[in-house]
Order: C-alpha cells, then sequence, then structure tokens
C-alpha cells in the first residue's frame, strides 16, 4: 500500500516527538515520588495538564477550519512541546513538573487538531482508519524506541532524572524539522464563525463526543499502572521492571495500530471501539486481582491494545461522522471534551489511590461501562 506523503511525514514527526516523551514518561510518577509527590500529585499533574488547555484544543480546531496553514500551528506545537520537555531537567519540587507538564501539554491542544485534519484530508477515500492507524503505529514504534532509551540511560549508563530529560527535551525539537515537508491544500481560506463550527455538531457527533469523554474521565493513563506493577518487585526492580512492562505495553499499542485501522475501514469503527473498551474494563479488573509477573505481562500488552484502538479509533470516528467543512472543529471538540474531563478523573483516581488503590481501578472499569453503553447508542453512517 501506498502512503499519501502528508500521513508518512506527519507519522515520521510524531515517531520522533514520542520517542522523545516516552524517554521522560516512564520515568516520570518516579520522579514525582523523588520530588515529594504523592498519589494526589501523581493525578493532578495527569488530570490538570490536560484539563487547562482543554478550550485550546477547540480553538484550535476551529482555526484549521478557517486558515490555509495548517502547518504552522502543527509546528507551533511541537516547538512548544519541545520547549517544556526541556524545561523538566530544571524541575526540583514536583509543581515545576506541574507547570511544564501543562507546557507540554499546551503543544498538544495547539497541534492536535490540525495534524488530524491533515491526516484526514490526506487520506484516501474510505480509507481513514488505515491513515490514523498508520500513525499512530509510527507514535508508538517511537515509544517502544523511547522506552528502551529511558531503561539504558537509567540503569546502564547511571544518569539523573534532569540528565535523561535534558537528553529528551534536545531530541523532541528535532521533531520540527519534517514538518516543512508538509503540503498544503490549495483551498482558500474558510470564512467561518466559531458559532458556526460549533452548532455544526450533529447528535451523533455530540453523543460520541460525550461517550469518548466519560471514557476519558476513567481512563486515568499509565502511571497508577506502573505504580501498581512496582510493588510486584523487590527494591532493585522496582523501577526496572516497571519500565521494561511500560515498554510491552507501548510494544504492543505499536503492534496493533496498522492492521486495527485497515480492518475499521471495513468493519466500522464503533465495533472495534466497543471491543477496546471492554478490554480496559477487563484490564482495571486484572490490576485489582493480578500481581504475578506474566500477569502482569499480559495486562500491559493488553492495556496497549485498548491504547491503541481508542485513540485512533474516536479520532477516526469523529472525523468520519463530521461536516467536511468544520472537521476541525469537530476534532478539536473531541480533544477538547476528552482533556477537559482528564483533571477529575486524574484527582479522583489519585484521591482513591491515597485511600485504597483498588478502588482507583474499580473506578476504571466502572466509568468505561458508562461510556460503552453511551457508545451503543451512537449511530454509525
Amino acid at each position: 500500500m501506498k502512503v499519501p506523503k502528508n500521513i508518512l511525514v506527519l507519522s515520521v514527526v510524531s515517531f520522533i516527538n514520542d520517542l522523545s516523551s516516552k524517554i521522560i514518561l516512564p520515568l516520570m510518577p518516579f520522579f514525582i515520588l523523588s520530588l515529594g509527590g504523592t498519589g494526589l500529585a501523581v493525578g493532578l499533574i495527569s488530570g490538570l495538564s490536560e484539563s487547562i488547555v482543554s478550550f485550546m484544543k477547540i480553538g484550535s480546531g476551529y482555526l484549521s477550519d478557517k486558515i490555509k496553514n495548517k502547518r504552522f500551528l502543527v509546528a507551533l506545537g511541537y516547538f512548544v512541546s519541545a520547549l517544556s520537555k526541556l524545561l523538566f531537567a530544571f524541575a526540583f519540587i514536583w509543581q515545576h513538573v506541574l507547570i511544564f507538564r501543562s507546557g507540554e501539554r499546551m503543544g498538544k491542544g495547539i497541534r492536535s487538531a490540525p495534524v488530524d485534519v491533515l491526516i484526514s484530508n490526506s487520506s484516501e477515500k474510505g480509507r481513514k482508519g488505515t491513515g490514523f492507524g498508520f500513525h499512530r503505529a509510527f507514535d508508538s514504534a517511537g515509544a517502544v524506541i523511547g522506552s528502551l532509551i529511558a531503561l539504558l540511560l537509567f540503569f546502564y549508563f547511571h544518569l539523573s532524572f534532569q540528565q535523561i530529560f535534558l537528553f529528551a527535551g534536545i531530541i523532541a525539537f528535532f521533531s520540527i524539522i519534517p514538518i516543512f515537508l508538509v503540503k498544503e491544500s490549495d483551498a482558500p481560506p474558510k470564512k467561518i464563525s466559531f458559532k458556526q463550527g460549533i452548532s455544526s455538531l450533529s447528535s451523533p457527533l455530540k453523543l460520541l463526543i460525550f461517550s469518548s469523554a466519560v471514557f476519558a474521565f476513567g481512563n486515568f493513563g499509565y502511571m497508577f499502572f506502573v505504580l501498581r506493577s512496582q510493588q510486584a518487585f523487590s527494591l532493585g526492580l522496582a523501577v526496572a521492571m516497571p519500565i521494561v512492562l511500560y515498554t510491552v505495553f507501548q510494544l504492543s499499542s505499536a503492534l496493533i495500530s496498522f492492521p486495527a485501522g485497515k480492518l475499521s475501514d471495513r468493519t466500522g469503527q464503533k465495533k472495534i471501539l466497543l471491543f477496546s473498551y471492554i478490554l480496559y474494563i477487563l484490564t482495571n479488573i486484572g490490576f485489582v486481582y493480578l500481581k504475578s509477573f506474566p500477569a502482569l505481562i499480559l495486562l500491559f500488552i493488553v492495556f496497549g491494545i485498548v491504547y491503541s484502538l481508542s485513540d485512533s479509533m474516536q479520532r477516526t470516528f469523529v472525523s468520519n461522522i463530521s461536516s467536511e467543512e468544520f472537521k476541525g472543529t469537530s476534532l478539536g471538540s473531541y480533544h477538547a471534551a476528552v482533556a477537559l474531563t482528564a483533571l477529575p478523573g486524574g484527582l479522583t483516581a489519585g484521591f482513591l489511590w491515597d485511600f485504597s488503590q483498588e478502588y482507583t481501578f474499580y473506578f476504571g472499569a466502572i466509568t468505561t461501562v458508562i461510556a460503552f453503553v453511551l457508545l451503543l447508542l451512537v449511530k454509525e453512517d
């Protein structure tokens, strides 16, 4: 299969960026704890960093519909993220991590919608799932390599957290270079208002976005899964093995992304998305009752599948049932709704974690059941 140039370029950009990010992120929960943070601090950093940029994502989506130069928004977003990653090296209290992580997510808020619009517009008719799946596969492949580099730098070269983060921040700037190879559409800028864009969202699309937001509320992220797995190992392996498991999670995500995207072009995204929700429910229940190393490997493999399917299928589904004229606004609204629920979800998960760790995973399972029921009601074109 010949991959459109824009999708290939954006996938390479995502590969480099995620390689950089995943040098940092497997170590992040341990770094937060080393700076005096608690489970609540982990939840706050995970949630607030997403939520404060939620409305920026709507604005970015609206601009993606209105202006011709989407490439500028993409480059700006990756630049802001790269700069924020570099600043992690200068964090000496957990509140610094909160600020810099929020800045890194701000960059994602700027670029998410225009990247998705470019992928959607560059995909062949009826093959958007393939396009988004290809992009997600490169993203996850970068994550696998980044996780392995983190393991190597921390345990073989014995670098400090700050030294590793500095190295990762420098790599992030290289992700900006290929963006200038992206070819913009020749279509003239659209004269549309923000109100028009929001009012264009159809009822099925609104329900899909709401279902995705409910899922995001209980999808509290990888940090709590990593911290939970740490308890299965002795002191010497308490950091190394969770990073290995995190790498397994990313490898699983990378391997499933592209074939799942191709499959969704034939079956539709809804069926696969419902399947991913079921898997996430089982994953949360598994983290309550299963603690052996083989069981943890299986759980992180399944979690990787969930992560890949839920992200790419939601984006593709939103793109498919949104109008062509307001696609950016639709995708921006989706990204914003998902981000907006991250703060209360992260805080709830963190509070439950400090009270009883098992309750965090029950919370994830219960909210996903609700998201599953809502998704059943969405009409698929």
